[in-house]
């Protein structure tokens, strides 16, 4: 099978895939918000796991 036009980069890939893993993107008027909805999200998503990395971390601290 022969490609056509500019192979996909392996990074843009990813990007593609956690976008669609944070929420679907259907609007066609978003399009333009795409990249900042993403990285909202992401920043959301590090919150989130930055709170539950500290909380593990304090009920392993005060374990005994």
């Amino acid at each position: 099978m022969k490609l056509y036009g500019k192979r996909p980069d392996k990074k843009d890939h990813l990007l593609k895939i956690w976008r669609y893993s944070l929420g679907s993107y259907d609007d066609s008027k978003t399009v333009e918000y795409d990249n900042i909805i993403t990285i909202i999200r992401t920043v959301i998503v590090g919150v989130n796991f930055i709170t539950c990395f500290f909380i593990m971390a304090g009920v392993i601290r005060h374990w005994s």
